[in-house]
């Protein structure tokens, strides 16, 4: 590749990572672990591990690696590579995916639009501008919870009005440095003219995401800057009066200027955080499908990762408590696959993980799933996701739906244009067989088979597994239009696996909403 075909590339898929500083000053790996379909091999004498030095990262230097791939057919279709970077001797590894498509209508290969930056998308709805007068005015940048409240007689005497502006920055933007759970959990605002005395105090509403144990153990810190976009440092105004409360601090500003504030470690229980699913439009005939599962703070200025990959679209999103006591972990567990001929080719590893370091600084993050198909047959696809914290009985569960879209003639997909409905009993049965376990013959005797057959399915079948699923079948034979959902989700009941129970009407509600 020479340089000037830089401009080419496209970015496909992006990762927060830690790099450590540590005495030993160990380099960065990047390895190519697989590619997708494996018509394609890696084209070249250089190793496929690869390593940035330690003095190239430290020094804030741009560095990139190019791996060459070459096909080793004349099959058509899209490549997706998979690669694990990690700081050498150990440090936590992430995966990053590249996924090729073949474009149509002679556009150069590599080439893609490129999509808003974070704030050109966001910044319409990060900022509010208003023509305030002596009456007095309310500044609101909607469905943040940020506020400002002028009173009346504030502005100036010698001003019959005053253009005041509010935006929102990223917490990451202005913190000086990550230093505890906290960190990056309060909203900071930049209001203009910068450094405007006010003859009445304002009222200035911003959010944060952190629970408390106590309320009234909990101590905030603010900080102000009275020159805008200057380098000038944040200082600590500690006789400016504010009111913390359960999810917002409210503060009495006398001077219009740049504000964030911090909340002590001392009793804060948990963070609250955003689990989302995305993923990319689902053509026809894929293969492959790709599935992100991350997460962001429940602050003003999150989904920043996914505003930098536009082409993502986000199916689902919860809010879950990530507690701050014996620093755990957050586990992604792909729960489900349904229909069965979709299955997770990558990554090997289920659980994933998102470590506690990550969410305790508000970095966002997330993992790649990638699902393959087995057969040809068109149809949507659903995977269910289990988020929480390692050894904590607190967990959330996250769906995702994929419908294939058809093209229209300049090839940009048609939202949910095709939503077959391919959910049926027999994928039920399936997902059953895997995850019920010795009361299956309680559940048979509930849905009305007798004991001579329930002897016969323990008797004719290899497995547990494959005797479950010729149990419900048999069940389903015997009762015709009478095994329905709604049996089957009663009997499951009683029997104490409401989990399942819960999971069958979902994955069913899920697919007849489409």
């Amino acid at each position: 590749m020479v340089e000037s075909d830089a401009r080419d590339l496209s970015v496909g898929h992006r990762k927060t990572f830690f790099f450590v500083r540590r005495k030993e000053k160990f380099a960065l790996e990047v390895s190519l672990d697989k590619t997708f379909p494996d018509d394609w091999q890696y084209h070249s004498k250089k190793p496929l591990l690869r390593k940035v030095p330690y003095e190239q990262i430290s020094s804030f230097s741009r560095h990139s690696l190019i791996y060459t791939l070459k096909k080793e057919t004349s099959m058509d279709g899209n490549l997706l590579c998979v690669f694990t970077v990690s700081q050498e001797k150990g440090q936590i590894s992430v995966q990053l995916a590249a996924h090729l498509k073949l474009i149509e209508n002679n556009l150069p290969a590599g080439h893609t639009p490129s999509g808003p930056n974070f704030w050109e998308q966001s910044g319409a709805s990060m900022k509010v501008e208003m023509t305030v007068t002596k009456a007095g005015e309310t500044l609101t940048i909607s469905d943040s919870g940020v506020k400002l409240e002028v009173p009346p007689n504030a502005i100036p005497t010698h001003m019959e009005q005053c253009r005041i502006q509010m935006k929102i920055t990223p917490s990451r933007v202005v913190e000086d440095q990550v230093t505890s759970f906290c960190s990056n959990s309060c909203t900071a605002v930049e209001i203009s003219p910068c450094n405007l005395s006010l003859h009445c105090p304002a009222r200035l509403t911003l959010p944060h995401c952190l629970t408390f144990k106590k309320k009234k153990d909990c101590k905030a810190r603010i900080f102000i800057n009275e020159e805008e976009g200057s380098p000038s440092p944040w200082l600590e105004k500690q006789d400016l009066e504010y009111e913390l409360n359960d999810s917002v601090c409210i503060m009495h500003l006398e001077k219009l200027c740049c504000v964030k504030y911090s909340i002590d470690d001392d009793g804060v229980k948990a963070k609250r955080i955003i689990l989302y699913t995305a993923a990319k439009s689902l053509k026809q005939n894929d293969a492959l499908a790709e599935v992100e599962v991350g997460y962001y703070s429940d602050i003003p200025g999150g989904r920043e990762l996914l505003q930098l990959n536009p082409k993502l679209e986000v199916d689902s999103e919860t809010e879950l408590l990530f507690m701050e006591k014996q620093k755990l972990a957050l586990e992604l567990l792909l729960d489900c696959v349904i229909p069965l001929q979709w299955k997770c080719r990558m990554p090997n590893e289920n659980p994933q993980e998102i470590p506690y370091k990550v969410i305790a600084s508000s970095i966002e993050h997330s993992h790649l799933y990638v699902l393959q198909k087995e057969n040809d047959q068109p149809g949507s696809v659903i995977c269910q996701f289990i988020a929480s914290q390692k050894d904590s009985p607190l967990s959330s569960e996250i769906s995702l739906r994929l419908y294939p879209q058809e093209d229209h003639h300049e090839g940009i997909a048609q939202n949910h244009q095709m939503k077959p409905n391919t959910y049926s009993m027999t994928d039920t049965f399936q997902l059953l067989a895997k995850k019920l376990t010795d009361e299956w013959k309680s559940l048979g005797r509930k849905l009305h088979l007798d004991d001579a057959d329930i002897y016969r399915i323990e008797t004719d079948c290899k497995s547990t597994e494959e005797a479950i699923y010729q149990m419900l079948q048999c069940w389903k034979k015997k009762e015709g239009s009478s095994a329905t959902y709604a049996v089957l989700v009663t009997a499951l009941e009683e029997v104490n696996r409401k989990d399942l129970a819960e999971k069958v009407q979902n994955l069913k509600d899920v697919f007849e909403e489409a």
